[in-house]
């Protein structure tokens, strides 16, 4: 490890203590019922071992081989979650802290719980396969992310899911929605991953995310017109807060995005060459 690597090392393990003190120290009302802390602990948690999982699997062999590389990435994996979960704020307008846990929005917490486990899956994909350096995992990953929340972006001005979820606390649309963000993850997860060769070949490999696309346009469509579908926006909040139809809408709303997850890892076992490394989509 040399001298910039340190340096990043400890860069890196200050801003994840900072996040993990957020993390632990979440400012949660004593009055709240305890279902948000449990999820999002434990989605967490899962998204930090699907990291380990593929660092001690996956990685670069010299990393594979060592405990204090392991720790390293596993570091940058942690502080990558937290840019992940601030872009959702910053871009999405879906806050963890002021929608999820001060206001208690359940539609809020189910997009959280797909954001955590997409974003491990694209830091964890920008992993696999050698590579000289650290930075071949950080441009991989800001490649991943910027195809993953760019689409997510132009989604929720289209459809206005963000507004649905954070205002409305349609539970349906952020089912629907999340699946599209676990989806699209996926896919991009894989268009990271693959050894090192050079920038621009990384670019040209990297263009085995195209499958976001149509899957983007699919995703609009189907919110669209689940949109229409309703009258307006309080005669939806007047059903749901009587808890007429909830439960159907919930379930066909978890149908929907289990096809969009499935539609990803299809395209990507069939439709896309895999990578040598990327056993998990070869088996």
């Amino acid at each position: 490890m040399d001298e910039v690597e340190v340096l990043i090392f400890i860069f890196a393990i200050i801003f994840a203590l900072v996040y993990m003190v957020t993390w632990f120290g979440a400012p949660w009302p004593k009055e709240r019922h305890k279902t948000q802390k449990f999820v999002l602990w434990y989605v967490r948690l899962f998204a930090v071992g699907i990291i380990f999982f593929v660092l001690n699997t996956m990685a670069a062999h010299d990393v594979v081989d060592s405990y204090l590389f392991i720790t390293f990435y596993l570091v940058l994996g942690i502080s990558a979650l937290a840019v992940f979960q601030y872009s959702i704020k910053f871009v999405l307008d879906i806050s963890l802290l002021d929608d999820v846990i001060a206001m208690r929005n359940p539609a809020a917490l189910v997009v959280y719980a797909f954001v955590f486990p997409a974003a491990a899956l694209i830091y964890s994909g920008s992993n696999i396969g050698d590579g000289p350096g650290w930075w071949c995992v950080f441009i991989a990953c800001a490649l991943g992310f910027f195809s993953w929340i760019i689409p997510a972006q132009i989604m929720s001005r289209i459809t206005h899911a963000s507004e649905s979820i954070t205002v409305d606390r349609n539970l349906p649309c952020a089912v629907r929605f999340g699946g599209y963000l676990l989806a699209s993850g996926i896919i991009v997860a894989r268009a990271s991953a693959g050894d090192w060769t050079d920038f621009s070949t990384t670019i040209a490999e990297f263009s085995a995310a195209w499958p976001v696309l149509p899957l983007l346009v699919l995703a609009i469509v189907v919110e669209l017109t689940m949109n229409s579908s309703n009258s307006s926006a309080n005669e939806f909040q007047y059903k749901y807060l009587n808890g007429e139809e909830e439960k159907s809408g919930v379930k066909s709303a978890f149908w929907i995005a289990a096809v969009y997850v499935a539609l990803a890892i299809v395209v990507e076992v069939f439709l896309i060459k895999p990578l040598p490394q990327f056993f998990i989509f070869t088996i």
